[in-house]
């Protein structure tokens, strides 16, 4: 690629904030909310983080359009079952319950897609933050190293974080996540 040149779009990144790392890593194609990611056509392989109030523990208490956010969460795993990618959740996230997602500790499903877990403490979350990965288009094999982190975290850290901090994605686990993307596109989705 010639000194300049602009790497082109080869991941597509689903649900991201307004202010994401993502929109600053070459070849990402991003989609906030107001690309919606609804308008999303096909054809790359995906990193997927489709919002996970109506999944989580509080789904009881969310204000947002739950239907919305659900037929979001189908489509983010249609695409990462068609074009490859992976699905970031957190721990326990009841998406994979519904949607009969594999466990972590379970085999592939008819897709190929497994699951993985990890701690984005790894990555550099200022605390711990159990997060769920559905993958497809690669083997287990294939999943690119996750990083030790031997920095301690303070007890009932979470409580001294803003929403956005806890919510946010590091940046090396959002260049993780497109690595991994990328790596479920080039076979395609299994």
């Amino acid at each position: 690629m010639p000194a300049g040149a602009q790497r082109p779009c080869d991941v597509a990144v689903l649900c991201v904030t307004p202010r994401s790392h993502y929109k600053k890593m070459a070849g990402c194609d991003c989609y906030d909310a107001a690309r919606n990611a609804f308008t999303f056509p096909g054809g790359l392989p995906v990193v997927a983080h489709p919002p996970c109030r109506s999944w989580s523990r509080m789904r009881h208490f969310v204000k947002a359009d739950v239907r919305i956010e659900r037929e979001l969460a189908y489509r983010c795993i249609d695409w990462v079952r068609e074009f490859g990618g992976v699905l970031e959740h957190p721990k326990k996230s009841t998406l994979w319950l519904h949607c009969r997602l594999p466990l972590p500790c379970e085999k592939p499903d008819k897709y190929g897609g497994f699951s993985i877990e990890l701690d984005q403490h790894s990555f550099g979350h200022k605390t711990t933050k159990s997060t769920w990965l559905y993958i497809c288009g690669i083997d287990r094999a294939a999943v690119p190293e996750i990083p030790l982190n031997f920095n301690p975290v303070r007890k009932h850290q979470w409580e001294h974080l803003s929403m956005n901090q806890r919510r946010a994605t590091p940046p090396a686990f959002a260049s993780w996540l497109v690595e991994l993307a990328r790596r479920c596109g080039k076979g395609g989705a299994a």
